[in-house]
């Protein structure tokens, strides 16, 4: 097995983000093309040769999960392919009912254990299929299997006969936790515990927006968020309206409180340490929110960095406030200079390293 310079698996051509999107399958065979959209989700893949096509397309819902496929298929006259509905997901309370078109069941780690045809799956512990079904559909952890040794992971791939993803966590060594050393394998699924765990993206953490902030509004601070768990509180308010939502939050919560416990529940989804990174008034939004989160929610807070131009409401940040702490590292950098003009220039410039990642989605929608 050889890799690249960026610790990724060989055999194939990644882009700058580590994406791959092109596989070779060896000679004399087609060659798979894989595209994906600014999430960092996978929209397109398929095979491409000189007299025909066969491309399959990707719809996703606001909160990040597959809901249709299309398909396209040219023969003979690959320029002018015809297109058609392939299949379609159907999830209730954020579980996978209905996988291409036929009723599922999944187990609590969202593993398909059997469907309406009559199949039934199972697995060893790290993925790989004990019974003996088709690919090309969901199965293993809520992954789409594309074929033996290779599923498709919504951030990365993942490969169940190794029990190991095909690239390094995009974020980084500074996502492990140096008290749990089997979290420094930025290869390695769920730390060792696929029993217990299951890892839907391969990644984590939240990014909260603050005041007059918007989706698409600022391109450095989006490629900062660039596949987090991004919320934008105060979306569509002004500077006073803002303002007042924030203060008001010392007293309850409110809508920009309730919007940062949506995007703190959907990082919940994936297993062990949700990392909290807020600018601005997004602080106050996530101190309200912490304090109305479910108790399994909140104890899984790990390292929590306020960014500020200046205070912020309910104390925050405060070495005496009890919700500037969680199981990890608390970074506070408020003030007009120095640290923040530094932060703060980097966003304008988009000058600042790609976060942690989770799963990409926007609350509200861009």
């Amino acid at each position: 097995m050889s890799f690249d310079a960026n610790g990724n698996e060989g055999g194939a051509t990644y882009n700058l983000e580590n994406r791959m999107v092109r596989q070779y399958l060896g000679y004399g065979n087609p060659t798979n093309t894989y595209a994906y959209d600014p999430s960092g989700k996978r929209v397109m893949s398929g095979v491409s040769t000189d007299t025909q096509l066969s491309y399959t397309y990707s719809f996703y819902g606001i909160t990040g999960q597959r809901l249709a496929t299309l398909k396209c298929v040219g023969l003979n006259a690959r320029n002018y392919p015809t297109c058609d509905y392939a299949s379609q997901n159907v999830y209730f309370g954020g579980k996978l009912i209905v996988s291409g078109g036929v009723n599922v069941v999944t187990d609590r780690l969202g593993t398909v254990r059997v469907n309406g045809q009559g199949e039934s799956f199972a697995y060893y512990p790290y993925g790989e299929e004990r019974t003996s079904t088709v690919d090309k559909r969901d199965k293993f952890g809520t992954y789409f299997r594309d074929s033996a040794g290779q599923d498709y992971a919504d951030q990365r791939y993942y490969n169940a006969g190794m029990g190991r993803f095909w690239t390094v966590d995009p974020g980084g060594i500074r996502t492990a936790n140096p008290s749990r050393p089997s979290s420094w394998n930025r290869y390695s699924y769920v730390r060792g515990d696929p029993v217990n765990r299951s890892d839907p993206t391969g990644l984590c953490d939240v990014l909260l927006a603050g005041i007059t902030m918007n989706p698409g509004q600022n391109t450095g601070f989006d490629a900062f968020g660039k596949g987090m768990i991004t919320a934008y509180p105060y979306s569509d308010t002004g500077f006073w309206s803002g303002t007042g939502s924030v203060y008001g939050q010392t007293g309850g919560a409110n809508a920009a409180t309730q919007l940062a416990v949506i995007a703190i529940e959907a990082a919940a989804q994936d297993p062990g340490p949700i990392n909290v990174f807020t600018f601005s008034g997004g602080a106050q939004a996530f101190a309200a929110a912490l304090l109305i989160l479910p108790a399994d929610v909140a104890s899984r807070i790990n390292n929590i960095t306020y960014v500020s131009p200046g205070s912020v409401g309910g104390g925050l940040p405060s070495a005496s406030s009890p919700v500037t702490s969680g199981t990890g590292n608390t970074t506070v950098v408020v003030g007009t200079s120095g640290p923040f003009n530094s932060l703060f220039n980097g966003f304008l410039g988009g000058n600042l390293p790609y976060g942690a990642r989770c799963n990409g989605s926007r609350y509200p929608p861009a």
